[in-house]
């Protein structure tokens, strides 16, 4: 489940789509996501709960522990689907906590995982190393860390193994809407931040990944409720273009990442209005 979100330091152009200019020395990249062969690997396409300290990292923000799901939620959630999608949005909660030196928030945040990940019926020794945070063990920021990615990778692991796809694609997705929706929050449409705005867009390929990794477990009527509401926020995304210098543009097949230097956004200020709100309304539902 280790994957790598697209990474790229770039410089972002806003223009309205009225007046949006040609560009000959620029190149559109389309990347195919409909072979079967990637849709089997796509677990690795996609950054783990705890890896949303990447997106984290390139944007300004500030620590916010009002815009979380809180740990007192748990309660709310006695499915076995609805405990995989809080237990990734619980997983992002607890990187954005840790990225902000916030350690007692970020124990918390691990006491809430395991337990979830108790209930969803993951076992072995990750577990058991997340107790000794639960009961105050382990107080060390960075041990914490590397316990809670190694409980997702764990947890990945033991339910693909035991055919329990939808579950853990249902995990992904969770931290994937988190981090997300942490980002479209410090969005402020008067004074817009075009770094923030460029890496809201920039999700546009991951939620490709994800609509096709959900999209094999359809026949969940609760994964595919979520399915139509990715697809929705999907076709807005699909009306911004992200164009590349030709010359500027590595593919590294290996760990399934674009690197460039340069790139360029082409969208209407609307587009990320309406992300935001999309968005809003999906990690809403997920938090119910």
């Amino acid at each position: 489940m280790l994957a790598a979100l697209i990474v790229i330091t770039a410089f972002s152009c806003r223009q309205r789509e009225e007046t949006r200019t040609f560009m000959p020395e620029v190149t559109q990249i389309d990347l195919d996501i409909n072979d079967l062969e990637e849709i089997r690997a796509i677990f690795y396409d996609l950054a783990s709960p705890m890896e949303s300290q990447r997106l984290f990292q390139q944007i300004n923000i500030l620590f916010d522990e009002n815009i979380l799901n809180q740990p007192e939620n748990i309660y709310r959630y006695n499915s076995s689907n609805k405990i995989a999608v809080n237990l990734g949005i619980y997983g992002t909660a607890m990187s954005f906590a840790h990225m902000f030196g916030q350690t007692q928030e970020a124990i918390n945040y691990m006491s809430v995982i395991y337990r979830m990940a108790d209930r969803l019926g993951i076992g072995g020794n990750i577990i058991n190393q997340a107790e000794a945070v639960r009961d105050g063990v382990i107080y060390q920021p960075d041990s914490l860390f590397r316990i809670a990615s190694s409980l997702y990778i764990e947890a990945d692991r033991q339910l693909r193994q035991n055919e329990r796809h939808g579950a853990a694609a249902l995990i992904i997705a969770g931290g994937w809407v988190e981090g997300l929706y942490i980002a479209c929050h410090f969005h402020d449409p008067e004074d817009p931040d075009l770094n923030l705005e460029q890496q809201i867009l920039a999700q546009k390929y991951s939620l490709d990944r994800l609509t096709a990794l959900l999209a094999n477990y359809q026949d969940d009527p609760f994964i595919a409720r979520y399915l139509l509401m990715f697809r929705q926020l999907k076709n807005v995304f699909d009306s911004v273009e992200i164009l590349f210098e030709e010359d500027d543009l590595i593919i590294d097949t290996a760990s399934r990442t674009i690197v460039s230097k340069e790139r360029q956004y082409v969208y209407n200020p609307r587009n990320i209005e309406e992300i935001i709100r999309l968005v809003g309304i999906i990690r809403e539902d997920m938090i119910q």
